[in-house]
């Protein structure tokens, strides 16, 4: 496998655990941990891909 295909699929399966995570402990009522996980997902999915889109650097 390619080290792009590879990093992709990471990315998905990760991503994809986190959010189940999140839903999780919402239903749980653990809002802590929900807050939490919302917050490494926003610091380590979504601001990088802003500050590469604003700066656009590759």
């Amino acid at each position: 496998m390619k080290k792009d295909k590879i990093v992709k699929i990471v990315s998905i399966v990760s991503g994809t655990v986190v959010i189940a995570s999140i839903v999780v402990f919402i239903t749980m009522g653990l809002w802590e941990d929900a807050l939490f996980f919302s917050g490494w997902f926003f610091f380590f999915w979504v601001l990088p891909e802003l500050y590469r889109k604003y700066y656009k650097t590759n």
